[in-house]
């Protein structure tokens, strides 16, 4: 049975599922990377541009939800038979789970996959009553997995309360590939064995906004795109059949998660959902769409993902909202991943006051530390313990922390190291990605003050705590030898900077009076580039694993404001840069501009163009190298001041 959450809790029972909001309105192939390489990478969208923020505190700012409380009644049998595909395969994995974990006595599931199965694929099985599918089901909390199997088998099974059916995901925003539906309806209508039986539509998500996926150039490789295509779908044609009782809005929860810190990172090969936060989304909103129950009621996470249960409330919000409004994305509240903290020490207080800081400045990052355990980002990312690799010896001699981002641990953090320990400051551009041999952190004994230099290139950092005496086990009183002290607000972001005597020689150069000009700041980001033929999205360690990544250092974009008429675009020597552009920030370019070597460009009404935006992705000359916090100055852009 179900906590309740340490908030007061309102229950919101959506009373009326996708079906009453909308039945009322009636493989991975290779792409080029910015300057021209190819990659076979999948990826990932985050935000189009970066905003200027004004000082705020690092702890989350509080977030304010509709209160829940607890269902009066909870449904104590509930079937669900899918038929398929990989999409169907991924919103159900952990759902028997989930409806288990909220009470539920009587639970089965069952999916019928076969993999890049269509509706034409479907019905062609049906009328055929061809033993061509992958039968999962699942009644105990185990997957059974029985192959050569027909629908009809399924059907016939069990007395099913719903029954869902999907279009493949290429096909899910095309109405003309709607054709055979009707068949298939009619056809599950008179085999099924329950006369109450409801048939649903599961609406699928749209790709990362990067994805390789042979189908996505079918919506302009434009992840809006696809989504309002996959809405439009159901809400115009589907959801205008008889027998289509409503729709499950995955795709609508997914993309309000997307909006939240965790951005685009929640599928693994840029369709499919991720093994955990993805799967584990979509399971939660068909839970939640078919008993109608807060998705924040569940707490259980598998337990091969512990670390879902971090990202819970941003997950069930937009869920929630999915469930409220099915067909609209609601951004999240969710924006910066929360900051665990633990209680301060006098020893925490000395030791700041030690290093001349004051401690009412800063708050204790709880790192979770765990025995036995360690991370080595050469790799991958995965936390190594007794369970996961039982024969490392290195393990009793290690302690090993969470896996932090940017946002947990911002700038002018102070690592503090005890004497006769260290610690290794594990790094990945992101998490999916194996972290290069030559650029993986070396073991400090040194308390370290974090600022950009040290995050460098990198998204993710975890700590490997060791005692510098060899071979010496450690012990529950060990962990606190290794301290972060977090800073409560983060610096103030400034639009312009003073010129540098430099600054001033390259403007005289230009013949242009320096007392005139100011430097923008560019708001870079290492290893990371845009590429304006997939709208305005940026690819970074985040949210896409690529090899090339390092090459690259993005700016934010910038429009006709930040960069008026007379800028100056001053490039070093052995620098290259691509000026990407966009009218609509939402809208593909068919083709992207040149990259230039130009040491000095002036901006006119020429160099904007059709264009209202424009960002830059600053290389190495051929790019020839990887880039890294030393290049940062590689551009130059300077501002007249009126």
């Amino acid at each position: 049975m179900k906590r309740l959450l340490c908030f007061v809790l309102v229950f919101c029972m959506a009373a009326v599922l996708f079906c009453g909001c909308s039945n009322n309105n009636a493989n991975n192939t290779s792409e080029s990377t910015p300057n021209g390489e190819s990659t076979s990478s999948s990826s990932s969208e985050s935000s189009s541009s970066s905003e200027s923020t004004s000082s705020s505190e690092t702890e989350e700012s509080s977030v304010t939800e509709e209160p829940m409380q607890q269902p009066e009644t909870i449904p104590q049998s509930i079937k669900i038979l899918a038929i398929g595909n990989s999409f169907s395969e991924d919103a159900t994995q952990y759902l028997w789970d989930i409806f288990h974990d909220a009470g539920i006595d009587e639970v089965v599931i069952g999916n019928l996959y076969i993999g890049g199965c269509s509706l034409d694929t479907h019905w062609e099985n049906m009328s055929k009553n061809a033993e061509k599918y992958t039968f999962y089901y699942n009644k105990s909390g185990k997957w059974e997995t029985n192959k050569e199997k027909s629908i009809l088998h399924a059907l016939k099974l069990e007395d099913w309360d719903y029954i869902t059916v999907q279009q493949v995901s290429q096909d899910s925003g095309n109405p003309n590939t709607l054709g055979n539906l009707q068949n298939i309806l009619n056809y599950i209508n008179t085999n099924k064995t329950n006369a109450d039986a409801k048939i649903y539509w599961h609406s699928t998500w749209a790709y990362q906004f990067s994805s390789s996926h042979t189908g996505f150039p079918a919506y302009g490789n434009s992840q809006m795109q696809m989504y309002n295509a996959i809405i439009s779908t159901f809400n115009d044609h589907v959801a205008k059949y008889d027998l289509i009782s409503g729709a499950i809005p995955s795709g609508t929860a997914v993309q309000n998660l997307r909006t939240s810190y965790l951005d685009d990172a929640i599928t693994r090969d840029g369709y499919h959902m991720s093994l955990d936060i993805g799967r584990y989304t979509t399971a939660l909103t068909w839970f939640s769409f078919f008993t109608g129950i807060d998705a924040r009621y569940i707490d259980w996470v598998p337990e091969d993902y512990p670390k879902i249960a971090e990202d819970q409330a941003a997950i069930a919000y937009a869920v929630n909202q999915a469930i409220k409004n099915p067909l609209t994305v609601t951004p999240s509240i969710y924006t910066k991943k929360p900051i665990v903290t633990e209680e301060m020490t006098d020893a925490d207080k000395q030791a700041i006051i030690a290093l001349g800081y004051n401690p009412d400045d800063y708050l204790v990052l709880d790192l979770d530390m765990e025995l036995r355990s360690l991370y080595s980002c050469t790799n991958h990312s995965k936390k190594l313990n007794v369970k996961l690799s039982p024969t490392n010896k290195s393990l009793p001699y290690n302690a090993a922390s969470n896996i932090f981002t940017r946002d947990q641990l911002p700038v002018g953090s102070i690592i503090s190291i005890a004497p006769g320990y260290e610690f290794s400051p594990e790094a990945w551009i992101s998490l999916g990605q194996r972290t290069p041999a030559n650029l993986a952190p070396q073991k400090s004994t040194q308390t370290t003050i974090v600022d950009d230099a040290w995050w460098n290139i990198f998204q993710y950092r975890a700590f490997n705590l060791k005692s510098t005496t060899a071979n010496t086990e450690l012990q529950e009183s060990d962990l606190d030898k290794l301290r972060i002290y977090v800073p409560k607000k983060t610096p103030k972001f400034e639009k312009y900077s003073a010129l540098t005597q430099e600054d001033i020689a390259v403007l005289s150069a230009a013949g242009k009076d320096a007392s005139a000009y100011q430097v923008l700041n560019l708001d870079l980001t290492l290893a990371a580039f845009y590429k304006s033929t997939n709208a305005s999205g940026l690819y970074y360690g985040k949210t896409y694993s690529s090899d090339a990544l390092p090459k690259y250092i993005a700016t934010q974009i910038f429009d006709k404001t930040d960069l008026p008429n007379g800028t100056v675009i001053s490039l070093k020597s052995g620098y290259e840069y691509r000026p990407e552009g966009w009218t609509d920030l939402t809208v593909s370019n068919a083709a992207r501009p040149d990259v230039t070597n130009a040491a000095t460009v002036i901006v006119d009404d020429a160099w904007w163009g059709s264009y209202n935006y424009r960002a830059f992705n600053i290389a190495a000359a051929g790019e020839a190298s990887a880039l890294s916090y030393a290049d940062i100055n590689a551009l130059r852009i300077y501002v007249p001041k009126n």
